[in-house]
């Protein structure tokens, strides 16, 4: 599956570099419903979303400890600056997908 970055929820499964969220939703705050990393494949991958581009607030900081299982953040529609995805993260097409839901 590709980068779905442009819908509700948002779908990272592949990235080398970091992605601004904010290239895609220009202009609006986000209001977010969940992080989810779903199925991270290897452990000691990491996961790293900061609020308010690269030098934010972390919002979502993990790494795998057990394969396979998923990890979520509730944010129950908290609003965030524009979302920042750390290119040190280590989210591959081998490490699981970063799925952002955004509150309706």
């Amino acid at each position: 599956m590709a980068n779905v970055l442009n819908k509700n929820p948002i779908h990272i499964d592949t990235f080398s570099a970091a992605i601004d969220l904010s290239d895609y939703l220009p202009g609006q705050e986000t209001h977010l419903s969940s992080i989810e990393w779903a199925r991270p494949v290897t452990q000691n991958d990491k996961c790293v979303i900061f609020s308010g581009g690269a030098t934010g607030v972390t919002v979502f900081d993990e790494v795998c400890i057990v394969a396979s299982q998923s990890i979520i953040k509730y944010f129950h529609g908290a609003p965030m600056g524009h979302l920042y995805l750390s290119a040190t993260s280590g989210v591959t097409n081998k490490s699981g997908v970063v799925i952002i839901t955004r509150a309706r």
